[in-house]
């Protein structure tokens, strides 16, 4: 969820009852803007009201949209206990990841998530920000690292580098990008990076 003051509404954007202009004289004092990755929900408060918008729609990503050089950032995710132990009882059931009282007597010193759990969400960080038209085909990923652990409470972003580019020669549809990806939490401490490589479709 973004969060802020707005400045401007979309002018496509609808109110939650069809056909409802947006009142010109309205007061609009914050809104929270909810996204499923392709398309937001603006929720604004108005003359001390709540209303919600829908319409918006988040820009999508090509392969000839995106250039070497180009950098992105997520909006920030937060980090439950109950997220990290619901993750490691299906795939990483491994006592740090799943007891907070028996991670206390572990290296660790308190629970933390899955690398893969870590992973998992830096993937739905990529997918949110860049919202790529028609989605990202992985290839693969290279030089995977967990410098440091998540824990319940973190709140991680992600930053993202196109790093390479070439059109792809058996695909000629579609376009092969390099990403280099670091997730790091509120503090600016980095908990994974890793490149990636990824098809994407062309316009």
């Amino acid at each position: 969820m973004l969060s802020g003051i707005c400045v401007a509404l979309h002018p496509r954007a609808k109110w939650d009852r069809p056909g409802s202009p947006i009142p010109a004289t309205a007061s609009l004092t914050h809104c929270s803007i909810l996204s499923n990755g392709s398309r937001m929900w603006l929720h604004v408060f108005m003359d001390g009201k709540e209303h919600a918008l829908h319409g918006f729609k988040m820009e999508e990503h090509y392969f000839d949209d995106l250039k070497v050089g180009d950098r992105f950032k997520s909006e920030p995710l937060n980090v439950t206990e109950k997220q990290v132990i619901e993750f490691a009882h299906k795939f990483d059931p491994q006592m740090f990841h799943l007891s907070r009282e028996a991670a206390e007597r572990t290296i660790f010193k308190g629970l933390i998530a899955s690398g893969w759990h870590t992973a998992a969400m830096s993937m739905r960080l990529l997918v949110q920000t860049l919202n790529f038209a028609e989605g990202a085909i992985g290839l693969g990923v290279d030089e995977l690292r967990w410098p440091n652990v998540v824990r319940p409470g973190d709140v991680l972003t992600l930053e993202t580098e196109i790093v390479d580019r070439r059109p792809s020669r058996s695909k000629p549809k579609y376009g092969i990008i390099r990403l280099r990806n670091v997730t790091k939490n509120q503090r600016g401490e980095i908990v994974q990076t890793m490149l990636a490589s990824a098809m994407v479709p062309r316009r």
